[in-house]
């Protein structure tokens, strides 16, 4: 009996021991656990050192140059990214509101937006094309230096679209000293209306990469996606150029796939939104007609599977939502653009050429839906492989540290 009480009370040791040993693991893990999150938090200070560092280094080069950055402020978070890229190349950013102060104190004059007149009675546009003509040979006069961003062909609402505006185009492209561009679409484009363009005033900067914007952590609740169901997002401001109707009527022709569901979200004129409910026919498209928050980006990114950019490109050379969809690990179904173009592998996307035949447009997209749906009923991983790798290509090549090279290389 004693020996049989002993040889439990060896096992019980045995297990103490066991459970101690198990306990001293489990610290060493946390341990390990600790110094890597301690590792991470120093990475990230060293990186935000260097960071200040160039920072430095760069203001120390390009002395005390103010630069003046035209619009000042706009909804769109890349605007803001680009500020951050001037201020990170080691320049002074104007932010003013006085005109006369920016013209007086600044040295390089940064057009971000094409300088388009707007839709105005002849003699508005007149005095408006003149008056800008005006300002650029100021700035010239002073020894300022224009640098101009191609962002679109020609004004995205037809309305908008004159005379006028394409002289001011062609003037800006001619007059500049050095022109901003996103791809290699828009250097076609430009040597299209220049043929003898100097290509040598052409710089390339990397659109900036949206992560750095949109952080917020509100969730999008409008919309509840079901389980395993597809959510195909169109996000961004509704306008007529970005072909909703066409989305729309190829979502009416697959109603009878259930697990599909359209998510339409972004804010245009009442009466565009009205128009463009009536067309919806079934329960498989959701209309948020409103603006989306910053906060909520990130949310309702994650919400989808993909996005939608079924563009005209009559006037669109790049895409935004592209760069949007990239940066968050969504590849993008739409037209090819001189975003989705540039692309080192076209098989990350699923885009197709534009064309005027409102009823082949409707039949290409629905084609290009139906592949992304097919392969990602089939092999799922493999898709959501395609969208990070655009989020890596976002990450290495659409830095802010990039864009701030490319806009010191335009400034210099």
């Amino acid at each position: 009996m004693n020996n049989i009480i002993e040889t439990g009370n060896r096992k019980q040791e045995t297990g103490n021991r066991k459970q101690e040993t198990g306990n001293r693991k489990q610290e060493t893990g946390n341990r390990k656990e600790t110094g890597n999150r301690k590792q991470e938090t120093g990475n990230r200070k060293q990186e935000t050192g260097n960071r200040k560092q160039e920072t430095g280094n760069r203001k120390q080069e390009t002395g005390n140059i103010w630069v003046s950055f035209t619009p000042e402020y706009d909804a769109n978070a890349s605007i803001g990214l680009i500020q951050e890229a001037i201020k990170l190349a080691g320049f002074n950013l104007y932010t003013g509101k006085n005109h006369f102060l920016a013209f007086l104190k600044c040295k390089i004059f940064h057009f971000n937006w094409n300088v388009f007149i707007g839709r105005r009675c002849f003699i508005m546009r007149k005095i408006k094309y003149m008056s800008r003509i005006l300002i650029m040979h100021a700035i010239k006069l002073k020894g300022g230096k224009i640098v101009f961003a191609v962002h679109d062909k020609v004004n995205h609402d037809k309305r908008s679209r004159s005379t006028e505006n394409e002289k001011i185009m062609l003037f800006m492209l001619k007059y500049s000293d050095k022109i901003l561009v996103y791809g290699q679409e828009s250097i076609s484009f430009i040597k299209s209306l220049v043929p003898d363009i100097d290509l040598g005033k052409i710089v390339y900067i990397p659109h900036p990469d949206f992560n750095c914007a949109y952080r917020g952590t509100k969730p999008y609740t409008t919309y509840v996606k079901k389980e395993n169901e597809i959510v195909l997002l169109f996000m961004g401001s509704i306008s007529p150029y970005k072909n909703i109707e066409i989305l729309i009527q190829a979502a009416n022709q697959l109603q009878g796939i259930t697990d599909i569901h359209f998510l339409i979200c972004g804010r245009g004129n009442e009466e565009y939104h009205n128009q463009l409910r009536s067309m919806i026919e079934g329960n498989n498209v959701t209309a948020d007609f409103r603006f989306i928050e910053e906060e909520e980006i990130p949310s309702l990114l994650k919400l989808s599977d993909v996005l939608l950019i079924p563009y005209n490109t009559v006037s669109a050379l790049n895409s935004g939502s592209a760069f949007l969809a990239f940066s968050f690990g969504r590849t993008v179904i739409g037209t090819w653009t001189g975003t989705t173009r540039d692309l080192n592998d076209p098989n990350l996307v699923y885009c197709y050429d534009d064309t005027d035949d409102e009823a082949e447009h409707v039949s290409r997209l629905r084609n290009a839906i139906m592949k992304f749906y097919e392969d990602f009923k089939r092999d799922e991983a493999s898709v959501k492989a395609k969208g990070e790798k655009l989020r890596e290509i976002m990450i290495t090549e659409h830095s802010l540290e990039k864009v701030a090279e490319g806009l010191l290389k335009a400034y210099s």
